[in-house]
């Protein structure tokens, strides 16, 4: 299921109107969501809230313009010199935000960063082998083969000063996972169109804008507060009472009422994000240790799909504001295929059959797991979705932990995970929250 992301910004008179319509005279925004910034280090964790604020303070070589296409950014141009050899040239005058020029071996030191074995998020270059200096302007990325998807890795990986990394002793990566903290997990220094004031885990995060960016900006903000506020009723007071100017994403239960409030405009669009119900793929499941993981069977996962009402999450639980996927594609993606966009339909009978084909007549046990504070109406969707899947489930769990503790379990379930690249199955029937079948 597809959500529609939405975010709502107070309309605090003309002036903040402006912010948003893009007048002259230039403003601070305050906006909240519920989840925070949980470091500074772009390599010490792969979670999408923070990856996005790392793109405020950091520009990457290659970026996305509005209609999703692959655009010059710190990069001018590339070429493929070899099959597996991409070579970049990179933009001239740039500044980080300590006023150190930007160069190839600032290129060459995040790539390494990135890839080394100690960092979160080295899985988005997983083809990368090293980075190689040409000349100051120049970066050769050298990869294990050919592969066509680099630009796209690219987009999402910020690129550091070597020297300020060297300076503070932070060439080599922070994980958050692994408790390693360097100065760069509360520091930020990039060339990116926002600079760093302050970082106050849990409380607050200030920028401002840096009027020495090399591209031109496309708002007219000089100062940027976010305040993460995990309570949904808390976060959307704030916003009517005017503490904040925008709120992203908004508790679908209040849409009605906050899009009817005075001075407060709805903003929605379509989400690139698809939530999906992942698999456990251990040899057997925490609820029947000792017997096989019937998670591995193909008709048990497409059990699993037919036995969740989708139509009735998406209809009541998110009150329209979603769409039933059958990829995890979306549609404005490259890649996206029409045809193979098909959900299978519920049907709990169907999902008997199968599961009675594949030798569990009488279900199994399983936990279903999702964070309560991660994903719009996670917690909610969780609890809806359990008893719909007693169909498969001989005794079925709800596990709604927050996701500090829930993403170490996803990453135990991971563990012997075979490669998804060759899986016989679609995932399970897409809708919020992301879970897992322990």
């Amino acid at each position: 299921m597809r959500l529609k992301r939405i975010a709502l910004l107070a309309v605090l008179g003309a002036g903040a109107l402006s912010a948003v319509a893009g007048a002259a005279q230039a403003q601070t925004l305050r906006f909240s969501a519920p989840g925070d910034v949980v470091t500074l280090d772009p390599n010490a964790h792969n979670e999408a809230i923070t990856s996005n604020m790392m793109l405020v303070i950091h520009d990457a070589l290659v970026r996305r313009d509005e209609k999703l296409q692959i655009v010059p950014a710190l990069a001018t141009s590339w070429q493929l010199v070899e099959p597996s050899r991409w070579r970049f040239k990179l933009r001239p005058g740039v500044t980080f935000h300590d006023g150190a020029p930007f160069k190839a071996e600032d290129v060459v030191a995040s790539i390494q960063r990135t890839i080394d074995p100690g960092s979160r998020n080295k899985g988005d270059l997983s083809t990368v082998v090293k980075a190689e200096v040409v000349d100051d302007l120049t970066v050769d990325i050298v990869l294990n083969g050919p592969y066509p998807l680099l630009l796209n890795d690219l987009a999402g990986i910020s690129i550091m000063s070597k020297a300020w990394l060297e300076a503070h002793g932070a060439l080599k990566p922070g994980n958050v996972s692994a408790g390693v903290v360097t100065y760069a997990s509360t520091h930020a220094n990039g060339t990116g169109p926002f600079k760093l004031v302050s970082y106050q885990p849990g409380s607050r995060t200030v920028f401002v804008a840096n009027e020495k960016w090399w591209d031109k900006p496309k708002h007219n903000l000089k100062r940027v507060e976010f305040l993460p506020i995990k309570s949904d009723a808390t976060r959307v007071a704030a916003l009517l009472s005017g503490e904040l100017d925008m709120i992203a994403d908004v508790p679908v239960q209040d849409l009605a009422r906050v899009g009817t409030s005075t001075g407060v405009k709805v903003v929605e669009e379509a989400s690139l994000r698809t939530i999906f119900l992942g698999f456990n793929w251990r040899p057997e499941l925490f609820g029947e240790p000792g017997q096989k993981n019937p998670l591995q069977d193909v008709r048990v996962r497409r059990a699993l799909w037919h036995a969740i009402d989708a139509e009735t999450l998406h209809k009541r639980l998110m009150r329209g504001k979603s769409r039933i996927a059958g990829t995890v594609v979306a549609p404005p993606v490259v890649g996206y295929s029409p045809e193979i966009d098909k959900p299978l339909a519920y049907d709990p009978a169907l999902a008997k059959k199968l599961l009675a084909e594949a030798g569990y007549p009488n279900g199994f046990k399983a936990t279903f797991g999702c964070p309560n504070d991660r994903y719009m109406a996670g917690g909610c969707s969780a609890r809806r979705r359990c008893p719909r899947s007693t169909a498969i489930a001989r005794s079925s769990r709800c596990s709604r932990p927050a996701r500090g503790r829930w993403a170490p379990q996803i990453r135990a379930a991971c563990r012997s995970r075979p490669s998804t690249r060759s899986s016989p199955s679609p995932p399970a029937s897409s809708t919020r929250p992301s879970g897992a079948p322990w």
